[in-house]
């Protein structure tokens, strides 16, 4: 149908806008170099949990503020700083205890808190400010902990963007990489993908295999109300993605723009109409 091609079409010229806003400012090279970049990466798409991205956004200023506070990080030579992280490591190993626990159904937190100062200053509200953060969610905390257990487990994982991305270029393909990544707590399916996929619009060369694509296509709220117009809501979350990336290969469409179009459509709706109304109305006279 020739309107749906023209709509599908749109929507990855709007994957495009998102290429423009939040990949292409990413200097992949020293994402490649400096672990800390690499953790910025990764902390950048994987507090987006299901919230305000606005909110997620400063969560995420506030967690890196509080991990350069602790280790002492310049970013013009980020070596010393990994070794202390390294040396620290130990700390890490709170989130085992605290897996499937929730904030207000774990009395033990305020020790917890008292014994680790990597969870305290986490947790623990800088000034009493009405605007003051703190991470107060139990899944936050866990998951910036599961990820610093795992980027200092070895040197290969240092650099966590790195390490991602040859998995996905080696033998063990995209799928590994998302194991990688649902095996830390609170990074689930929608987050996994949602990285991945944007390791991939940074890196256009790589080619994936049919039955690859659905790890790198994340739907999250945005995209389900979308996926129900186009008529591709089903029961599971796997058929959702299937029926969305198979409308994207029939189209000859880059399916990873297209995922990002659906995201950015869904998020910008507001400004999407009004730019296409006040552009034809320009146009009209």
């Amino acid at each position: 149908m020739k309107s749906e091609s023209v709509l599908l079409k749109n929507i990855e010229i709007l994957g495009d806008k998102y290429v423009q806003e939040h990949v292409r400012t990413l200097d992949k090279g020293r994402l490649e170099r400096d672990w800390w970049e690499a953790l910025k990466f990764i902390f950048s798409r994987s507090f987006m949990r299901g919230r305000r991205d606005e909110l997620s956004a400063r969560y995420f200023d506030f967690t890196m503020g509080v991990l350069k506070d602790l280790i002492g990080i310049d970013e013009a030579d980020s070596e010393d700083a990994y070794s202390k992280l390294v040396a620290q490591r130990g700390l890490f190993k709170v989130a085992k205890e605290m897996k499937k626990k929730s904030l207000k159904d774990y009395p033990e937190f305020a020790e917890i808190v008292e014994g680790n100062p990597v969870v305290r200053a986490l947790s623990e509200r800088k000034n009493e400010k009405k605007d003051a953060l703190a991470l107060g969610n139990i899944g936050d905390i866990v998951m910036v902990l599961e990820v610093l257990a795992f980027i200092t487990e070895s040197e290969q994982k240092k650099n966590i963007y790195r390490y991602l991305l040859r998995r996905i270029e080696g033998g063990d393909g995209v799928e590994s990489a998302f194991r990688e990544l649902i095996g830390m707590k609170y990074i689930g399916n929608k987050i996994a993908s949602f990285i991945i996929r944007d390791i991939l619009l940074l890196n256009p060369d790589i080619k994936l295999k049919d039955n690859e694509y659905e790890y790198a296509f994340p739907v999250d709220t945005w995209v389900n109300q979308i996926a129900e117009k186009m008529g591709c809501k089903r029961k599971t979350l796997e058929e959702t993605k299937r029926c969305l990336i198979e409308k994207g290969k029939a189209n000859g469409l880059n399916v990873f723009k297209f995922a990002a179009g659906l995201w950015y459509l869904g998020f910008n709706s507001l400004e999407v109409l009004l730019n296409d109304y006040l552009e034809y109305h320009e146009i009209a006279r």
